[in-house]
Parts: structure tokens; sequence; C-alpha cells
């Protein structure tokens, strides 16, 4: 019994989700979440053409221009008037660029709606970004539980953080590849704390592929998996090298009592069969996508005709490969500028603006007050900035909300430091492997963080908050432990309640305060 009371209040909270993403998708007028309009119209595309081959800076579909001037957008989104019909088609182009995962699966959902209302198929497709939002939290609930099987309140608290965050509920009803990117990574996350409980198999093993491909083909914010999977093959050998250190060892014994750990970890990787099997399917899957990636790409960019010889253009080509045979090229790129290219091209950033961001003037110490602002405009629209990024809150607030932010950071080092001098039944994670688990977390949430500020120094924009969501349970879940170590131990119990009314209310005040007076005033 006291074990069905936590599932059904987070059955209950999953349900609120989609009840709440309901009267966002309701609520918002259409094309007014952002890049709506492209996104829809490259789901469009794939739907009619049956592929993926897009030119690049296509306008959408007139039907939807049409319906983006009946719904007044550039009133809306710009406080302007529409443009004249010459530039109208020249407003918003499909998201031709991205992964295209996301677009072939909401081509299959619009399929049985191809003869129906373009407003009809874009509800349609709110719909399933509900529903997807909906699983990242029973997947938020899930994890949560794994690394803290005997706590009632985090796994509820944590899960209620994301089902009742303004932001989040509001991207939960566009028509755009972050839900899908964000449960994926949760799903990835999820299963990586399950090995680190259970251990390896070939089958999860599979599993991990799979979902960092199904990321990869996503979209880009997914990135920051992949070297998180690189962590956790150490960190899993770690928690299944377990030895006790005497805290009053001399530092030469502690120095082989590590050397015997790091001889553990080898053994463990040579003695677990499961293990080699895993990392050998592992291997083999990155080997045949890899093989396979230039195809897919081929078929993307319209030249699915002749992939054999563009693969072949692209293998004598000056940034493909260090020793061309072009003979009038003087100085063939060396081996690192050609890695560093192709890394480049992988997570599709320009050459040109990574050399200018450390370049003389990318370096400039000027340039640090514009990245500050950069991060304020991240940090606003990860809690609460609506529309296309129109709709901000008052100061007040984001002063209120960076406040306790601090709060839950500094408490999350206190637990962290709390954890690493407790050992036994003193601490709250007193398994190896939940320790293994809570640092999976933390790198998470370092990469995410890295990926983000790294591309806004890159690209020298802003990086919206949306951009940190496919980390959102690593996030909410060091947020919550963190706010949990400076709540005093009698209103602990209480803290799930505490938020689901503070992000309820706060959520209202959202809807009635900022966005409902912004589209029906």
């Amino acid at each position: 019994m006291a074990d069905r009371l936590p599932k059904a209040a987070a059955a209950l909270l999953v349900l609120l989700t989609v009840a709440r993403g309901l009267i966002y998708v309701l609520v918002i007028p259409p094309w007014q979440t952002p890049d709506e309009p492209s996104h829809f119209g490259y789901v469009r595309f794939v739907m009619q053409t049956h592929g993926l081959a897009a030119p690049r800076g296509a306008p959408v579909d007139p039907q939807i221009t049409a319906s983006m001037v009946h719904f007044d957008f550039w009133r809306l989104r710009y406080h302007a008037s529409e443009p004249s019909s010459s530039d109208l088609l020249n407003e918003s182009r499909i998201a031709s660029g991205h992964p295209p995962l996301y677009y072939l699966l909401a081509a299959l959902v619009l399929s049985p709606l191809r003869d129906q209302d373009v407003i009809l198929q874009l509800y349609a497709l709110r719909l399933c970004s509900v529903l997807m939002a909906a699983s990242t939290v029973l997947v938020a609930f899930r994890t949560v539980k794994l690394l803290f099987p005997d706590d009632p309140v985090l796994p509820l608290a944590v899960t209620a953080f994301i089902a009742f965050l303004p932001m989040h509920a509001f991207m939960s009803a566009s028509v755009n590849n972050d839900n899908l990117a964000e449960l994926v990574a949760s799903l990835l996350v999820c299963l990586l704390v399950l090995t680190l409980r259970d251990g390896m198999s070939p089958l999860k093993g599979v599993g991990v592929v799979i979902l960092l491909a199904a990321g990869y083909f996503t979209k880009r914010t997914t990135f920051f998996t992949v070297p998180l999977v690189l962590a956790y093959m150490p960190i899993y050998c770690w928690t299944r090298a377990y030895s006790i250190r005497d805290a009053s060892l001399t530092a030469r014994r502690q120095l082989a009592s590590l050397a015997s750990d790091a001889a553990k970890v080898g053994r463990t990787v040579l003695r677990s069969h499961s293990l080699r099997y895993s990392l050998a399917i592992i291997a083999v899957l990155a080997l045949i996508s890899g093989a396979l990636w230039p195809f897919i790409t081929a078929r993307r960019v319209g030249r699915q005709d002749d992939t054999t010889a563009w693969l072949k253009e692209a293998a004598t080509e000056r940034q493909h490969l260090p020793l061309s045979t072009k003979v009038y090229n003087p100085s063939p790129p060396s081996r690192l500028e050609v890695t560093i290219s192709q890394i480049l091209k992988l997570v599709r950033v320009s050459p040109a603006d990574f050399q200018s961001a450390f370049s003389a003037e990318g370096t400039d110490l000027s340039r640090i007050p514009s990245y500050l602002l950069f991060s304020l405009l991240t940090f606003a629209s990860f809690w609460a900035n609506f529309g296309w990024m129109n709709i901000p809150l008052d100061p007040a607030w984001y002063a209120l909300l960076a406040v306790i932010s601090l709060f839950a950071f500094l408490g999350l080092l206190l637990r962290i430091l709390r954890e690493i001098r407790s050992s036994g039944k003193q601490t709250l994670l007193p398994c190896r492997w939940q320790k293994g688990a809570l640092l999976i977390l933390i790198l998470a949430s370092f990469l995410i963080f890295v990926q983000t500020l790294g591309l806004m120094v890159v690209q020298n924009i802003p990086q919206q908050g949306r951009y940190l969501f496919p980390a959102i349970v690593p996030l909410s879940t060091l947020f919550i432990l963190g706010l949990s170590e400076v709540v005093p131990t009698r209103y602990r119990r209480g803290l799930p309640v505490i938020c689901i009314l503070s992000l309820f209310l706060f959520d209202a005040l959202c809807l009635a305060r900022y966005i409902l007076p912004h589209y029906y005033s």
C-alpha cells in the first residue's frame, strides 16, 4: 500500500501534465511558438513528397502562410502589420536543416489527416507533443525512483517540478522537435541509471546505441549524450570494482589502494562477458551508423540518385581528405584541421564561426558583458519567456527565481560534500552504484551547460533555455536535491506539495498576467 501511493501520485501528475498541455494547446494561437511554422512546414513537405530532400531555404506551404495572415501572426509576434505580398514568402522557411527523425514520425501521424485543414493538422501535432511531454514526466519519475528507491519525497517532487514548470508546459504545446529530443535523452539517462543498478547486458547496450542514434537524428541539443555515454563506461566499471579504503591510511597506501581499484576495474572489463559483448555491439553499431551516414546525408540534400559519385567527389575534396590528389593545392590542411572541421560539421557548427570565436576579436574581454546578457536570457527562457521569446515576465520574478536557484545550487554542494564525507547508512546514497548514478546526473547537467554556452560563444547569439530541456531530468533532480538540503527537516516531507502549489500558482500567474493579455487583450 505504501508503494502504491507514490505511483498513484505520479500517475496523477502525468494526467495533470496532459491537462495543462491541452490548456496551452487551446490558449496559444497558431504559429505563436518558436519556429512552429518552419517545423510544421517541413512535416508537411515530408508528408506530401515522401522524401527528405527539401531544398535549403525553401518557403513554407502557401496554406501555412495564408493561415499566418489569418491569425495575425505578425501583429502578435512583432506588433507590426503583415509584410507585403512580395516579401510574404520570404518570411518563413521550412526547417530542412534539422535531423529528420521527428519529421518522419510527425508525417506518419499526419498521413490520415492529409486532406484535412492545416489548423487541424497543427493541433494534431501539438497533441502529440503534449503526449511526449507527459511521457518525459513519467520517465523522470522512474529515473528518480530507481536512484532513490526508499525516498517517497524526491521522485514526486522532481516529477512535479517538470510537470508544472511553465516554460516546459508552453513548449509541450508546440510543433517542435524539442519534445522528442527531450524524451529520447531522458530515456537514455534512465537506461544508464538502470544499467548501473542491474548491470550491463547486450540488450541494454543495443538500447544505448539506439537512443544515441535517435537523439542524433532528432536534434543537435542531444549531442551532449555522446560524451556522457563515454564517461559512463569508466563509472560503470568503478561501481563494479568496489573496495573500501581506510581514511587513516598513509598517502603511499592510499595510492596503492587506488592502483588496486584500477586493476579491479580492468579485471571487471576483461571478465564480464556481458560487458564485453555489449561494448562489441556498441562498436559494431557505431561503425554501421558511420558507414550509412553519408548515404543518409546524400538523400537529404537531394543526391540520392548519384550517392556513390558524390562520395567519390567528397573523398577528393580538400575539406574531406588531407592527402588531396589535387596538384594545385600547395598547402593541404593538417590532420588536426581536418578532424576539427569534420567534428564541427558533425555538430552543425560553421568552421568560420568557430575560428571567429577563438580569434583575437572572439577572445576579447569586451565580449564578456554580451555573454553575461546572453546567459541571463537563457536563464529567463528556461523558466518563463513565452511566445517567440517576446512575452517575458517582470524582472522581479527572474530575480526571485535566481535567488531560489542559488539556494538550490548551494544546497546541492552541501549534499555532495556530505555524501563524500559520509559512509554506510548515514548517507542518502549508501550503494556505490547510486553514487555513480548521481555522478551521471551531475555530468549530464554539466555537459548540457557546456554545450549550450559553447554554442553561445561560437555563434555569438543567445541560446534559448529550451535547449537545456534534453537534460531536464538531471537538472530537475539536482535542483530538488539541493532544495531539500536547505529546507528544514520538518517541512521536507511536504516538498512535493510545496513544488506543486508554488509552480501551479506561478504557472497560473503566467497565464493570467502575461500570456492571455498578450494574445487576447
